[in-house]
């Protein structure tokens, strides 16, 4: 891919202006690459002062067949950012996804930055997010967020700041 890029094999990473590159080895294997600039994420503009480049890896096992099907995701991406708010610093990013038929889904994922400024543990950011249908008239869902850094340092791109309307 080039130019504005929806990185969705790279966790913690979502868009950016630059080139990513994967190879898919088998049907549950990817490895890949990805350079470029980092999008304002307020303003979805672009600037040369933030980029990020790094590699990234995806697997996915599945077992089962139809609606009893079972598959897990899991990914990782490690590489290094330059951002206006936290100066040049070395990221990891770990997810795992499950989803076991219509019954079950559940996602953890957790963001480690290390260098000029980093949060406490280097924990940037971690999520836990459960569904579980035990009818089919009934869902019941749960999520936790942690962010390890203040809003203004790692922002998703397209999260509108608190007091703002949206």
């Amino acid at each position: 891919s080039l130019g504005r890029t929806w990185l969705r094999a790279a966790p913690g990473l979502m868009v950016l202006d630059g080139a990513q590159a994967a190879w898919r080895f088998s049907d549950g294997f990817e490895l890949g690459a990805y350079g470029g600039l980092l999008p304002d994420a307020a303003r979805l503009t672009i600037t040369p002062s933030q980029w990020a480049a790094g590699a990234f890896t995806r697997v996915r096992l599945s077992s089962g067949e139809g609606a009893n099907t079972t598959l897990v995701q899991l990914g990782l991406r490690a590489g290094w950012s330059l951002r206006d708010t936290l100066g040049g610093r070395a990221e990891v990013a770990l997810d795992a996804s499950l989803w076991k038929g219509a019954n079950l889904d559940a996602r953890a994922a957790v963001e480690l930055g290390y260098g000029q400024t980093q949060a406490a543990a280097g924990i940037d950011a971690a999520r836990v997010d459960v569904g579980w249908r035990p009818a089919e008239a009934l869902r019941f869902s749960g999520s936790a967020r942690y962010r390890g850094l203040p809003l203004t340092g790692l922002t998703e791109v397209g999260v509108v700041s608190p007091g703002q309307r949206a």
